[in-house]
């Protein structure tokens, strides 16, 4: 399985107490999947991605 996005550098570790490991609906087979593989730390241990550290350029790319 191919990492979730290009954004893995940006990622941080979540502390084992705040992770989440339980399960969640409404996701599309490609986000299951994807969670699923978060969960079992395939791309890394723990990752955790937040908002702050995503650049502002790299927003406007898919909405432009």
């Amino acid at each position: 399985m191919r990492p979730p996005c290009k954004r893995l550098p940006l990622c941080t570790e979540e502390m084992d107490s705040n992770r989440f490991t339980g399960e969640l609906a409404g996701f599309t087979p490609d986000e299951s999947s994807v969670f699923a593989a978060l969960k079992d730390n395939t791309f890394g241990k723990s990752l955790r991605l937040e908002q702050e550290r995503i650049g502002y350029a790299w927003l406007l790319d898919p909405l432009v």
